[in-house]
């Protein structure tokens, strides 16, 4: 005889008796909150809505910002012919519209750091200082342009006379790792430690771009100033030194 198994009705009922209590439970949490489901859904629409409208909005400030930083760059470049003071004027008219209009635009940091040479171009060296202190705490990620930002800042103090800002300026370029320029601003250094007197300082500036750079044509001018300075290394000690220094 077959072996039947028992299956207790009450134990066979419990799971879709479960099932259709939460069902019901949903259903009347939903008739009940459909005010609030329907502002949410309502919430998440328009924020969808308008992430949609500001990457719109965003695309077509861009086209207008590149618009005006060719034309601003076409009064500071000349345009193949000499550019004036009233070119220069007009090019710092069109950085500051894009900087004020559309300082989300890829073109922002590009306007900010032409605008600053601008203003150095026609002599305005406090206008030049502020504008590149404004890049450096807007936009510090821009590594292509940091170091150049703070060498042209270098330049608008020792404009001004004020050498001791100067050489902090050109400290900073040449103490970013991934700066290009160093070289230029280690030698920008020394030139302000002589001025300040300071011959010492200045002579290990020198040394610094001939161990370091010694492919760059400032390495060169260095070792011409260190003779210049009463320095008595030639240029393969200094990196004799260097490497000794390093170990």
């Amino acid at each position: 005889m077959a072996y039947r198994i028992k299956i207790d009705p009450k134990k066979q009922l419990k799971e879709p008796d479960e099932f259709i209590s939460i069902m019901e439970r949903l259903v009347l949490f939903s008739r009940e909150n459909v005010k609030h489901l329907l502002v949410g859904l309502a919430i998440v629409f328009a924020i969808g809505v308008a992430y949609g409208v500001f990457n719109i909005k965003g695309r077509m400030d861009d086209k207008k910002a590149v618009k005006l930083e060719y034309d601003a760059s076409r009064y500071y470049f000349g345009s193949g012919r000499e550019k004036t003071g009233q070119d220069l004027k007009k090019a710092i008219e069109i950085y500051q519209k894009i900087l004020s209009d559309y300082g989300r635009s890829s073109s922002a940091p590009i306007a900010s750091y032409y605008l600053g040479n601008a203003h150095m171009e026609i002599k305005e060296y406090d206008a030049a200082i502020n504008v590149y202190k404004v890049f450096l705490k807007r936009y510090p990620e821009r590594r292509d342009l940091v170091p150049l930002v703070y060498q042209r800042l270098g330049y608008a103090y020792l404009a001004k006379g004020d050498n001791q800002n100067a050489l902090e300026s050109f400290n900073k370029a040449a103490g970013l790792e991934f700066a290009k320029n160093r070289d230029q601003s280690l030698y920008e250094s020394g030139r302000i430690l002589e001025i300040m007197g300071n011959k010492d300082e200045a002579i290990k500036k020198y040394k610094e771009i001939i161990a370091g750079f010694p492919s760059s044509p400032y390495s060169g001018e260095a070792q011409a100033k260190i003779k210049g300075l009463g320095g008595d290394h030639g240029a393969e000690e200094i990196r004799k030194d260097d490497q000794k220094n390093k170990k």
